[in-house]
């Protein structure tokens, strides 16, 4: 791919998901993906008098990698575009240690957590973020390999909140573009970029080993157009999942009974859904978890299978726990969903500091 067909996609993808004249926090870790991300935005920014006003964040996870190094490389870029850059630090591996949950998972908490701060500092509407059409296929296989359903196939949007409830979005405007545009984009333009190298630790996470030894096998011996095809999934989920939750959505307002006003529970009319088919049931059960405090957008297929068999059951008293500590009961002709009362588990990064340049 070409400067100029890189910089109108980018163009293209930011015009929807953000206004003229938009205020936007591009995440940059210092890698080939970002880097290609923010010198793009910065360049289209120019040539097409789009208004934007960007800044740069970045967040040091403290994994074992030259971390000092990359928050260094990242505000020298900054500076050299002229970009206010915020950064941060928080020790994900002791967090990981202390909640039980993975370093993927923590980290991801952390750094989100850390860009809504800084988008609200700055009085952005939008976090930008690098995911590109690569990123799209190892989720999709990730999340089918993890027990997903149909919503999880329709992978990552190209927006949305932050967080529920938040004002700020998530914006991925390069979800039409390969991995190897961004370096090729890098290469042409003689752009530098830093190598994370815990992208190839197969042994930290999942989604390591799913992009360096699986996929590549499958592209190997069975399908050579392997990601492809997972994006072509995920588009066709993602537009079946839009009519079942439109639909899902009138029936999640008709049953419901009553909630707290703290979102710690939601009391559905059980008669009122026995009758409907099985995907839109299973769709009101994720509908009734949103509006729980801790949300719940990665509960596997699973278990949100158990909550819609309570629906058909026989309205004898039965519970199924939930991960986050929510609970689920049948009562009768209620079916009855229970937030968990403890606090936030993450604890959040250190105080923000900023390196402003003009």
């Amino acid at each position: 791919m070409d400067t100029r067909r890189f910089h109108k996609l980018l163009f293209d993808a930011v015009g929807r998901l953000m206004p003229p004249d938009g205020i936007a926090v591009c995440a940059v870790s210092g890698g080939a993906d970002s880097m290609a991300m923010l010198h793009g935005l910065c360049e289209v920014n120019r040539m097409r008098r789009c208004g934007w006003i960007l800044h740069v964040a970045h967040l040091d996870h403290h994994l074992p990698h030259d971390s000092s190094a990359m928050m260094a490389f990242v505000k020298q870029t900054a500076t050299s575009l002229n970009l206010c850059c915020f950064t941060d630090c928080a020790d994900v591996p002791a967090l990981s240690k202390e909640t039980g949950e993975s370093i993927e998972e923590t980290g991801r908490k952390v750094r989100y957590t850390f860009l809504e701060r800084v988008a609200l500092e700055v009085g952005a509407q939008a976090v930008v973020l690098a995911h590109h059409a690569d990123d799209q296929a190892e989720t999709v296989l990730h999340r089918v390999l993890r027990g997903t359903g149909l919503r999880g196939l329709s992978g990552m949007p190209e927006r949305r909140p932050i967080r529920d409830g938040s004002e700020i979005e998530i914006i991925r405007p390069m979800l039409s573009l390969r991995r190897a545009d961004a370096r090729s984009y890098l290469q042409r333009r003689g752009l530098s970029f830093m190598h994370d190298a815990t992208n190839d630790d197969i042994h930290a996470a999942t989604r390591n080993r799913i992009r360096h030894e699986i996929l590549p096998r499958v592209g190997a011996s069975i399908n050579p157009d392997v990601m492809t095809a997972l994006v072509r999934l995920s588009k066709q989920a993602g537009g079946a999942i839009d009519v079942i939750r439109d639909a899902a959505a009138e029936r999640f307002a008709e049953s419901r009974l009553r909630d707290d006003d703290d979102h710690k529970s939601v009391v559905l009319d059980v008669s009122a859904l026995r009758d409907l088919p099985r995907a839109i049931q299973s769709e009101v059960v994720i509908l009734a978890l949103e509006h729980l405090s801790e949300g719940f957008k990665f509960i596997g297929s699973e278990r949100i299978e158990a909550v819609t068999e309570l629906i058909s059951g026989d309205g004898k008293l039965r519970n199924i726990q939930l991960p986050g500590g929510a609970i689920v009961q049948r009562r009768g002709k209620r079916l009855c969903f229970l937030g968990s009362r403890r606090g936030s588990s993450i604890t959040e990064a250190s105080s923000l500091t900023r390196n402003v340049q003009s």
